[in-house]
């Protein structure tokens, strides 16, 4: 069922066009995010822009599909991150654009795995090998939603250990 509906997600992306031109408020999707995954066990710091509202930092995307976006991103955390460890999720704001980095403590991946990490049906040898095996489509429904949005999604080892997803959406909005 997973698979079925994590195909069906990507169906819909590939088919809709411009329904990412609506002024979404970025932590507060990911606020939804959160509260969306009942078993989530990670303490979740938010670092916003210094000179910001408290809850508003604006781009220019579709609501539905940037909440989904951390949904993904938080339950892949959930999945092979230890239970517990902090997860970050740094926004720094531009004049055009909006940085996200979301910062786990997990073991991270192999360095020749990082550029793979998008690409659908793609799983890590790691998690190949564990029960805790996914479909490989999570994160490209999140890279997907990215390029939608008219941003860019990179993956790096976070220094120490873990993974950072660093998200650079263009479409910043007042």
């Amino acid at each position: 069922q997973n698979l079925l509906d994590e195909l069906l997600a990507l169906s819909r992306l590939d088919a809709n066009k411009g329904l990412f031109d609506a002024k979404v408020n970025l932590i507060e999707a990911i606020h939804l995010a959160i509260r969306s995954i009942p078993y989530f066990t990670h303490p979740v710091k938010i670092i916003r822009p210094a000179n910001e509202s408290e809850n508003l930092v604006f781009i220019k995307s579709d609501g539905g599909q940037i909440k989904r976006l951390f949904i993904n991103l938080l339950t892949n955390i959930e999945k092979y991150a230890p239970g517990n460890t902090p997860v970050e999720i740094v926004i720094v704001k531009g004049t055009k654009t909006v940085t996200v980095k979301v910062v786990d403590h997990g073991k991270g991946v192999s360095p020749n795995e990082l550029p793979k990490l998008y690409e659908r049906f793609y799983t890590t040898e790691k998690s190949r090998n564990s029960e805790l095996s996914g479909t490989g489509l999570g994160l490209a429904i999140v890279a997907e939603i990215v390029k939608k949005s008219g941003g860019v999604i990179k993956a790096e080892n976070t220094p120490g250990s873990g993974l950072t997803h660093k998200i650079i959406f263009s479409s910043s909005v007042k």
